[in-house]
């Protein structure tokens, strides 16, 4: 009997998923545990396994197509099988989504006409830069965020997908090979006017930023941070090959500060306060789309050489877009640091259910008074965002009391 192949929920926040590559095509045999799809989500692109064996009888959505999640994306039964009926009683269940369909298409036709024109005038353009005469580049999400983190011209890459789209494998194989001289633009040529359509993660993170703002009742707490400590012993670090950075120990100091102030380790549910007996602190990851937050787990555990090691890894998985849905939910606590941008300070948003968001900018010499004299020393800002439902302000001002004290003071932090 055929099975419905539905598009996954493969995180708590994904409402859409896109196809970015069918690993079979129809009338190709398959056994559970098969990769069927890679799903670009709005956090990552994921393998979507084959839960039942037979024969792809019928792939109901083509590569790049974005799809509702419980939507039916392909068919799997036995070889000859009618299915006719399956594919009925889905498009009679998916109508509003059809006139969706519908709807685009009839836009794409509106549009048909001036996106001729504007390929016409963009054609010169396009074969000075190396791309063919054949119009614009088909390219998967995916494909177009590792050739641009690469630098890679994406005109000299040969697709392999339907109608000569771009993918994943594609890139990846022109990495290898050595392509990645991208063609220089005017500066000219980067000003452009046009409409660019928004990617899962983009919607995703414009949904519950507005969520959070307008239900949670943000108040901020700011102090600034003696680093000069903390600079000296990372020195240490380094010149005993231990690569550390400031994140680093700003990410151990957060999880130490939890553990003495608790009630910011907390989430607000409507009847009750959520505590939680361990800490899993997410650490924001600026993406092309946008930034996600990958979670080290039980951080409460670990000292400064395995945070390090932890975090390293999962950026390195969110910027590939590899991260599974249990390495980015379930944080119970958030650090982001803009300081690397040369950002001094600012306030985050509360990354819902958390009740807490620390917000750390760059370490700078600034103008201090010590002994009587102005001299220059490394100081750090940060702020502190808190949700008033489940903290209050002397709680916050513990936590960053502490916490300032084991930045200025890093040694208990390290070895104690």
């Amino acid at each position: 009997m055929a099975e419905k192949v539905l598009m996954p929920q493969l995180s708590d926040t994904m409402e859409t998923g896109i196809i970015v590559d069918w690993k079979v095509e129809e009338g190709d045999e398959v056994k559970t545990g098969d990769i069927l799809a890679e799903v670009e989500t709005d956090k990552a692109t994921m393998e979507l396994e084959a839960f039942d064996s037979g024969v792809l009888l019928k792939k109901m959505v083509a590569e790049g197509e974005e799809v509702p999640t419980q939507e039916l994306i392909a068919v799997i039964g036995e070889e000859g099988e009618d299915i006719s009926d399956l594919i009925e009683v889905s498009e009679e269940t998916g109508g509003e989504t059809e006139k969706v369909k519908e709807e685009d298409e009839a836009e794409k036709g509106e549009e048909a006409q001036e996106e001729e024109s504007e390929e016409q005038e963009e054609e010169t353009s396009e074969q000075s830069s190396g791309r063919g005469e054949g119009g614009r580049i088909r390219i998967s999400p995916v494909a177009r965020k590792i050739s641009d983190e690469h630098g890679i011209d994406v005109s000299k890459i040969e697709g392999s997908g339907s109608e000569g789209r771009i993918t994943k494998k594609d890139v990846e194989k022109a990495i290898e090979s050595g392509v990645t001289d991208k063609t220089g633009k005017a500066p000219s040529e980067a000003l452009k006017s046009e409409k660019v359509e928004l990617s899962s993660m983009r919607r995703t993170i414009a949904r519950r930023m507005s969520q959070s703002k307008r239900e949670i009742p943000h108040f901020h707490l700011q102090t600034e941070i003696d680093m000069e400590n903390t600079v000296s012993l990372r020195e240490d670090f380094r010149d005993d090959e231990r690569e550390v950075s400031y994140n680093d120990f700003i990410l151990l100091a957060a999880v130490r500060a939890l553990l003495e102030v608790s009630e910011l380790n907390v989430s607000y549910e409507k009847d009750y306060l959520q505590k939680y007996g361990h800490i899993n602190l997410a650490f924001a990851v600026a993406l092309e789309d946008g930034l996600i937050t990958p979670v080290i787990e039980n951080a409460q555990n670990l000292n400064l050489l395995e945070i390090q090691k932890a975090s390293r890894r999962l950026a390195e998985k969110a910027r590939q877009g590899n991260l599974n849905p249990e390495q980015y939910n379930k944080g119970t606590f958030t650090v982001s640091n803009l300081g690397m941008y040369g950002i001094t300070n600012f306030s985050a948003v509360i990354n819902p259910p958390q009740a807490a968001i620390l917000a750390v900018g760059a370490v700078e010499e600034r103008p201090v008074s010590r002994d009587g004299k102005i001299i220059s020393a490394p100081r750090m800002s940060v702020t502190l965002s808190c949700d008033h439902r489940a903290v209050d302000g002397s709680q916050g001002a513990r936590y960053l009391q502490v916490l300032k004290e084991l930045l200025e003071h890093p040694g208990r932090l390290v070895f104690s």
